[in-house]
């Protein structure tokens, strides 16, 4: 089993090779990317379990990395679904891929240093984690794989960004637990940053912000969730969603905007999966009706920045804070 699926991922890793990135598809071979390594580590991790004779660790890991590889037809469907878009010249997705991960670097950086200052042993696990991932993501960028390391340092900044809203979300008085409506009204502002974003990137420049909608469509579930079961986790969840949402549509439309082909159009083929098409349609729609456009694009890095350090007290009593990243859609 492990033998098959390392070669049916290696047969998707070189098929996605061949598509010309563009900005109608750039959102959706970055999402690809970043799921076929998402089933590399589970197929490594299996490999591992397997020398040390863990086949129950083993069995698992194959199992999520075998729903993983199957989910990849699907994408790949989606992504011959879309035509059209400007092109994209590596030489700019170097430069764009190179200033993420520089940001990655940094706010990584920034939240080791803050989580060590205060004693947050839950969130210094976490950490582990992110650190990882920023050093992958130094060693596919070294290797020219681009849209990975985009996606990875996007997932770094998200995650990052996440922990410092919790690390600086102020206690209840008494008891010191963690204050659910401060952390209601930043969920609910990334909300709206993420949903304006998205409509910036959809509505001024053509594009198909699918993964930015599928997240925000995936955080209002967790949103839903936490409004019905109180559980502090579901609201997190929610926020890490919205947080990669921004994030994804932010690029992007740094990406159409910077190569001038915010007027370039693009189409969706009628051999996407109509259950996909149609729900997308509808998300896409819902963010397009429902939005107050009264404030100007605020950039991911100053935006949520500001309104994490904005908020800097009672953040000593959270030392055992952890948050558990959602699965992607």
């Amino acid at each position: 089993m492990l033998n098959q699926l390392n070669n049916e991922l290696q047969n998707y890793e070189n098929t996605l090779q061949q598509y010309n990135v563009t900005t109608a598809n750039i959102d959706l071979i970055i999402g690809i990317y970043d799921r076929v390594f998402d089933a590399q580590q589970s197929l490594n991790a299996a490999s591992q379990d397997l020398m040390s004779n863990d086949i129950g660790d083993a069995i698992t890991n194959l199992a999520y990395a075998k729903a993983r590889i199957e989910t990849l037809s699907d994408w790949l469907a989606v992504l011959n679904a879309v035509k059209g878009g400007a092109p994209i010249s590596r030489d700019y997705l170097e430069e764009l891929t190179n200033m993420y991960l520089v940001y990655a670097q940094s706010i990584t950086e920034y939240t080791l240093s803050l989580s060590n200052a205060i004693g947050a042993s839950g969130i210094l696990q976490d950490m582990n984690s992110i650190t990882q991932e920023v050093q992958e993501a130094q060693n596919n960028y070294q290797d020219g794989l681009y849209p990975l390391t985009l996606a990875q340092s996007l997932d770094v900044i998200s995650s990052n960004d996440a922990i410092l809203h919790l690390l600086f979300t102020p206690p209840v008085i008494n008891g010191g637990e963690m204050n659910a409506g401060y952390l209601i009204n930043v969920t609910n502002y990334v909300r709206e940053l993420a949903i304006f974003n998205t409509y910036e990137a959809e509505n001024t420049c053509n594009l198909f912000p699918m993964l930015a909608i599928s997240y925000i469509d995936f955080g209002n579930y967790y949103l839903t969730r936490y409004n019905s079961t109180g559980n502090i986790y579901d609201l997190e969840a929610a926020l890490q969603l919205y947080e990669l949402a921004a994030s994804y549509s932010q690029a992007l439309y740094e990406l159409a905007s910077s190569t001038n082909s915010c007027n370039a159009s693009f189409t969706i083929s009628s051999i996407m999966p109509i259950e996909i098409m149609n729900n997308t349609a509808n998300t896409s729609l819902n963010l397009s009706l429902n939005q107050s456009v009264g404030y100007s694009v605020v950039p991911l890095a100053v935006g949520i920045t500001l309104i994490v350090l904005a908020v800097g007290i009672a953040i000593f009593s959270i030392k055992s804070l952890k948050i558990t990243p959602p699965p992607k859609p």
